[in-house]
C-alpha cells in the first residue's frame, strides 16, 4: 500500500489557514509518520512530549495521516499507541 507526500500535504492543508501553518503542520503529520514507521507501537504521550505539542494536536495530525490513506491502528491500554500495518510502504510519487 503507497501513499503519496502529495495526497498527505493536501489533508493538512484543509486544516491550516495560513500559508506558514501548513508548512509547520506538515513538518509534524511527516516527523509523526516517521516515528510510526520506525517503531512498533508509538504513544500520543511520547509523540507530545517529544515535539512539545499537546497529545490533542497528535491526535489531530494522525487524523490527518488517516485521511490520507495512511494505514493505522490504535492499540488501547497501558502499553497502547498508534501503529502503521507492516505492509505500508511510502511512494515517491
Amino acid at each position: 500500500m503507497f501513499v503519496s507526500f502529495t495526497k498527505v500535504f493536501l489533508y493538512v492543508k484543509i486544516y491550516s489557514k495560513k500559508r506558514g501553518e501548513i508548512l509547520m503542520k506538515l513538518e509534524y503529520v511527516i516527523r509523526i509518520l516517521f516515528d510510526l514507521m520506525s517503531k512498533k507501537t508509538v504513544s500520543a504521550t511520547y509523540l507530545a512530549e517529544k515535539y512539545g505539542i499537546s497529545k490533542r494536536s497528535v491526535y489531530r495530525y494522525v487524523e490527518c495521516l488517516e485521511r490520507a490513506g495512511v494505514p493505522l491502528y490504535s492499540v488501547r491500554g497501558k502499553n497502547g499507541g498508534f501503529s502503521v500495518m507492516d505492509t505500508y510502504r511510502l511512494s515517491s510519487t
